[in-house]
């Protein structure tokens, strides 16, 4: 009788560990999500912010609409 008691609870312990091992590695899954679409995100921010900084003015059309920026656009 004891030694089937023992085996009782060597099999709980044992599926109580697979469980708290699955909920660990889904918790350690959506982690990795998170840290994946921030990683992405803040590549994108990267991309966007460089490609600010590459634009130059459009000096060819500031000049040919010169009279409107100085008359409308300055007051």
């Amino acid at each position: 009788m004891e030694a089937a008691n023992k085996a009782k609870v060597a099999e709980i312990d044992a599926e109580s560990k697979i469980i708290s091992t699955k909920r660990l590695v889904e918790g350690t899954k959506e982690e990795i999500e998170v840290k994946t679409i921030q990683v992405f995100k803040n590549q994108k921010d990267a991309l966007v912010a460089e490609a600010k900084t590459k634009q130059e003015p459009n000096w060819e059309f500031y000049n040919k609409h010169k009279l409107f920026f100085t008359r409308y656009i300055s007051k």
